[in-house]
């Protein structure tokens, strides 16, 4: 090795200390008057060296507030004797804490303080509190109301440290669809509304199927208050069950049969149900007579290889227990058509029918436990009667149109002729030849006798012929109405073949009137029995004070009975 070459290297390392920190850190952001605070900060010695004779103190000062001499220094690190300075050596860290009440005039501006000092160096540290609203808002439900309203019920809180007062909002995007003003939420506190949304301008998304066969669609909106927002959906939805039948379906068409005579006259049009004959298929338009009535009814078409199908046959299901059907008449004074399919011509005319097929039976499966015998339960609201028999079978909760997506709604449209009802032709007089009268020899004297040409016919006695294609007048007569005591059957007694209609009013005098005003509900147009017995069932029972008022019409008489509902 050459010496001369050789280098010497030295490093010199400055032995030194500083005091270093993290910040003031608190429990939480936002705090209230009168509230117990603790604030801390960890105080390192980033050197080598120990520091001594450090110290620091710590307190709460308010906005604009003079800090006096009345605080104290403390010691900082370990100190190893009575009256001695504190230690902290190089490496090490120690945690100041402070524990005190917020009993200032404001939080706004009110100051966290931590000062060190390091000689004559004092290094001061800070955190301001702020007063402010901390605001969320959440949706507890969100149900339709109808087609076209929606209610959605909301519940804010405020967990800030300030009152907060503002509108709220219900948005579907940037279109404001309600909204409630100055709603106050105050600080440490909740409050609940409910909101009425007009939802008849907005738009559901597209239907999705889950893994049990239910579907559903949905309409994604938001509420908003303050400068927070939180979306929602309100959904449409049908069952399993449901599902499978709209799948099962490969189309619907309308089918029509005339209801024979004794059927109409002994069992009445409203509770015809099986009655009917075979059902013809009704292409386009359909022609009938004033003096007929016909059953419409949904003819379902079945996909073949549909395993939905096969499965509904297999659980003894039919379209019939699970799709519901509305039938409307766009004219009713030319056809009115009821809630079972009973087509009743009116007048001479033209009109439309449509039915409305969509999954309205939500079926669940009965209670094999359950004891024998009938058990039947009444729901308000949109719940028909579900019933259940000897432990087997299934319930059916029936659903509003308005609940099921739209894309699953049928809707087939026919159109009506109604003609006038052909005239039975009246008999003719029977004609019958009378022999001829041969004058006797023996006649008396001054007799002089009569001798008929022969061949002329003598006609036997008969009934005035009446004037082709002209009605009797019926005699008019009062309708008798009965009432039951559960309010809920109507019972009319008046002339056979008599098409009758009931409204229910709010009072008599309303009732008396037959106007608007008033009126609560209608019902379709009932037929009587040969007997001229009706019985109706009404959707909702009577209350007292309320009035019926019963209109009956038959060609050659009209008639109207108002009756007052007692109990």
């Amino acid at each position: 090795m050459d010496e001369s070459n050789m280098q010497m290297y030295a490093q010199t390392f400055v032995i030194g200390s500083e005091l270093q920190n993290d910040g003031i850190q608190t429990e939480k952001e936002l705090y209230a008057l009168g509230e117990d605070i603790s604030f801390r900060m960890n105080v390192t010695n980033d050197g080598l060296k120990p520091i001594e004779n450090a110290e620091y103190r710590m307190y709460i000062r308010g906005d604009n507030e003079v800090v006096t001499d009345e605080v104290e220094w403390t010691s900082l690190g370990t100190v190893t004797e009575d009256g001695g300075k504190g230690v902290l050596l190089g490496g090490n860290t120690v945690t100041l804490q402070y524990d005190g009440v917020l009993n200032m005039g404001q939080i706004e501006g009110t100051k966290l303080v931590i000062e060190l000092k390091q000689g004559d160096e004092i290094t001061t540290v800070e955190k301001v509190l702020h007063e402010q609203p901390e605001l969320s808002i959440s949706v507890v439900s969100a149900e339709l109301v109808d087609a076209k309203t929606a209610s959605v019920k909301l519940h804010v809180v405020n967990t800030g440290n300030q009152d907060f007062e503002g509108t709220v909002k219900v948005k579907d995007k940037e279109e404001v669809l309600a909204q409630e003003k100055m709603v106050k939420a105050a600080y440490g506190e909740s409050c609940d509304l409910t909101m009425t949304v007009d939802i008849s301008n907005s738009k559901f998304g597209e239907v999705t199927t889950a893994e049990d066969g239910s579907k559903s669609d949905a309409l994604t909106l938001t509420a908003e208050y303050g400068d927070i927002s939180q979306p929602f959906n309100v959904t449409r939805e049908v069952s399993a069950w449901e599902g499978k039948a709209v799948d099962a379906l490969s189309g619907i068409r309308i089918g029509q049969c005339e209801l024979s005579n004794e059927a109409a006259q002994d069992q009445g049009i409203p509770d015809i149900m099986d009655a009917a004959q075979t059902l013809q298929p009704v292409k386009d338009t359909l022609k009938v007579s004033e003096d007929q009535v016909l059953k419409l009814e949904p003819v379902f078409d079945w996909k073949d290889d549909s395993s939905e199908a096969a499965e509904l046959q297999k659980q003894g299901l039919d379209p019939k227990s699970i799709l519901n059907t509305k039938w409307t008449s766009s004219d009713e004074s030319v056809a009115y058509v009821n809630d079972n399919g009973v087509l009743i011509p009116l007048k001479e005319g033209e009109t439309e029918i449509t039915a409305v097929t969509y999954p309205g039976g939500e079926l669940q499966q009965a209670d094999p436990f359950a004891a024998n015998g009938n058990i039947e339960e009444e729901y308000d609201g949109s719940f028909g009667s579900l019933s259940q028999t000897d432990g087997t079978g299934w319930f059916r909760q029936n659903r509003e149109m308005y609940r099921v997506p739209e894309s699953l709604i049928t809707r087939n449209t026919i159109k009506v002729t109604v003609k006038k009802a052909e005239v039975k032709p009246t008999p003719t007089p029977t004609v019958t030849p009378v022999p001829t009268d041969t004058p006797s020899s023996t006649a008396p004297a001054g007799s002089q006798p009569t001798a008929a040409p022969s061949g002329t016919p003598s006609v036997s006695a008969s009934p005035e012929p009446s004037d082709a294609g002209v009605q009797p007048t019926v005699k008019k007569t009062t309708a008798k109405v009965t009432i039951n005591k559960k309010g809920n059957k109507i019972t009319v007694q008046t002339l056979s073949k008599a098409k009758v209609s009931v409204t229910v009013y709010r009072n008599k005098k309303t009732a008396g009137k037959g106007k608007k005003k008033g009126l609560i509900r209608k019902y379709p147009v009932y037929q009587t029995n040969k007997k001229g017995k009706v019985v109706i069932r009404l959707k909702k029972k009577l209350k007292k004070k309320q009035a019926v008022r019963v209109t009956v019409t038959k060609k050659g008489y009209s008639g109207k009975t108002v009756v007052k509902v007692k109990k």
